[in-house]
């Protein structure tokens, strides 16, 4: 018998964990990717279209700023 005879094997082990690390760092960017867009979409700094205003007012609304800030910022806005 001849049992000692495994010219080769070791590079299949080789490659196999080389291929099993780009497959689990695919994954993981994936889901790191997957998630940090899901959050800029709930990030209130991300929506660029909103006026000015209506930002203050948003403000103002959730109590971010008193009525003398948003009298001011409005003030400043309109010129």
């Amino acid at each position: 018998m001849m049992w000692g005879n495994h010219d080769g094997q070791g590079w299949w082990m080789v490659w196999g964990l080389i291929v099993m690390a780009i497959f689990w760092g695919g994954v993981v960017w994936a889901l790191y990717f997957g998630f940090r867009s899901q959050r800029a979409g709930d990030n209130p700094l991300s929506n660029v279209d909103l006026d000015p205003k209506e930002i203050a007012a948003r403000r103002y609304a959730g109590g971010e700023i008193d009525e003398d800030e948003y009298d001011r910022i409005m003030n400043r806005i309109a010129g």
